[in-house]
């Protein structure tokens, strides 16, 4: 019986010691996800401003465009007067 006993404790013992790796092995997987997800979120940020720069820029450009196709209709109307 008292074979036994110790024998139940050792295979306790080494389940214990599996889902603690298992535990161990989850947290750092967790933590390995994490850090991705902080870099990722960070390279949306950047792309994010820089999408919205370059709307800026082209909002800008078009605005520049039609004035510029104002001028010239402008001074193709005086032409032709």
């Amino acid at each position: 019986m008292e074979i036994f006993l110790c024998y139940s404790k050792f295979i306790l013992h080494l389940q214990l010691n599996d889902l603690i790796k298992q535990k161990e092995d989850a947290c750092r997987e967790r933590d390995q996800q994490l850090t991705h997800i902080v870099q990722l979120r960070k390279e949306i940020a950047e792309m994010n401003e820089k999408l919205r720069i370059s709307e800026e820029e082209k909002l800008a450009l078009e605005h520049e465009s039609n004035s510029q196709k104002d001028q010239i209709a402008s001074k193709k109307a005086e032409c032709e007067r």
